[in-house]
């Protein structure tokens, strides 16, 4: 079964659309994963369009496939992606098949320009599919990132500026590849592992960076001030109010607590999107995190939305009230 988001879509997209499903008439009506279906959406078009299809980026720039780094030596040289789907996409495409080197150019360059589809489903976002804009590759990533991606209807990307610009100079803009909130050197991994470079933005060329994000509470009772903490090498800074130095049973139980949390996240794609999971990390850190702790901040914002759209009013509020305080610090 295919949706379209209009009429006016469909009718666009009919030509290529009458492929797609003959091709999987003849297989059987089978059931193809979701990224072997991407890819070979994209040979199609590819064939269809050629390399040189520009799309425009504005009145003096536009991009094209050929433009892309296929990356293809990473590719092949990186055993964990296996064969990159070839087996399933040659079985869909049969005779379309292109030749194996041409086929995993076309795949590198898909692996590492791609966005992963959002759309909002009832206030929390939800990942639908795969997408590649041409024209948005041009956006290099930062881990202080200085503009962001927006998916509006019909899946349409928007990249919105996050700071004041006096010139639209498109260089100067970055977006992130993935959470910027991810421990330094989980980000590092991430970005050679999926993207082939290593990032030397000025959040991960300073190894104290992580100190700026992360807080215990004081737990000397008159106090409740921010103990820093950089959770590569779980180094303490004294209480920034009393002076006083966290116990060891504080360390160790801020410890457990960031460790259950990166797992809970973890184990829900890497983001806080759901409402019952962000009380649930909120109900945990509360007590133990400082309000200025970048973990504790993005699960009451999540939260704070989610119970928002619920219309959850009281507690809304009582989750806003928990960011804003971390934000305006």
């Amino acid at each position: 079964m295919v949706g379209y988001c209009s009429e006016t879509c469909r009718v666009q997209h009919l030509d290529q659309h009458r492929v797609e499903c003959e091709l999987c008439v003849l297989r059987g009506r089978g059931t193809w994963p979701h990224r072997a279906w991407f890819v070979s959406r994209a040979v199609l078009k590819v064939q269809s369009e050629g390399y040189l299809e520009k799309e425009k980026i504005n009145n003096k720039r536009s991009r094209t496939f050929h433009d892309l780094m296929d990356h293809y030596d990473d590719i092949t040289n990186d055993p964990s992606l296996g064969e990159c789907w070839y087996k399933e996409v040659s079985t869909l495409l049969g005779s379309l098949m292109p030749e194996k080197e041409e086929y995993l150019r076309i795949y590198g360059r898909l692996a590492v320009n791609s966005f992963s589809l959002r759309v909002d489903n009832n206030g929390e976002e939800e990942s639908v599919g795969t997408v590649l804009y041409r024209a948005a590759s041009i956006f290099d990533h930062s881990c202080s990132p200085t503009a962001t991606t927006v998916f509006n209807p019909g899946g349409v990307l928007e990249i919105k500026s996050m700071v004041s610009s006096p010139r639209m100079n498109l260089n100067s803009f970055f977006i992130t590849y993935l959470d910027d909130a991810d421990p330094r050197l989980n980000r590092l991994a991430k970005l050679s592992r999926t993207w082939y470079f290593p990032c030397g933005c000025s959040k991960c060329l300073d190894q104290n960076s992580e100190g700026e994000k992360h807080a215990a509470l004081c737990q000397e009772e008159t106090c409740k001030g921010e103990v820093h903490v950089n959770i590569e090498n779980w180094s303490w800074q004294p209480c920034s109010t009393c002076s006083v130095n966290l116990s060891s049973g504080g360390k160790e139980k801020y410890k457990e607590v960031y460790q259950l949390v990166r797992e809970v996240i973890d184990e829900n794609g890497g983001e806080c999107n759901f409402t019952d999971v962000a009380e649930f990390l909120v109900r945990q850190m509360e007590k133990v995190f400082h309000s200025s702790d970048l973990e504790i901040m993005q699960a009451s914002i999540s939260a704070a939305q989610g119970n928002y759209v619920d219309k959850n009013w009281k507690k809304s509020i009582y989750y806003q009230t928990l960011a804003i305080i971390g934000i305006r610090l």
